[in-house]
């Protein structure tokens, strides 16, 4: 089950995680996170906010780690699409976040109604001029 903790030393399966002192590993997982993921440990004792265990702390930095290797992943496909020629890939559909490319649709018109002005600014100096 989620949340489950099996203690590979005793083969006891705990309901939850074992109780440790707030902002320490239990040596078992520091030893296999030390070999595993040098500097994870520091990191997450780097991070770790004000009464928060190093579990809440490091699912927050596991988490957040995932979702910015995911968002360098997308950039670099879409800069390899770009590459080709191809438009970039649209995660809206599963985001709600929308990928824009160009202008928008406010700015396109912002730009053509300046420019008809500039060209009447334009015209209406070369009339007066003759």
């Amino acid at each position: 089950m989620l949340g489950d903790y099996y203690d590979p030393e005793t083969g006891v399966v705990y309901s939850s995680v074992p109780a440790v002192q707030a902002g320490t590993f239990p040596p078992e997982l520091k030893a296999n996170l030390d070999r595993n993921a040098p500097g994870f440990v520091d990191l997450v004792n780097s991070a770790i906010g004000v009464g928060e265990s190093v579990f809440d702390a490091s699912l927050r930095l596991m988490t957040s780690m995932q979702m910015s290797k995911a968002q360098r992943d997308l950039v670099q496909v879409n800069v390899e699409r770009a590459k080709r020629g191809e438009r970039p890939i649209d995660i809206s559909p599963f985001t709600g976040i929308p990928v824009n490319i160009g202008m928008t649709p406010g700015t396109q018109q912002l730009v053509t109604y300046a420019g008809i002005a500039l060209i009447g600014l334009v015209l209406l100096n070369m009339a007066r001029r003759k």
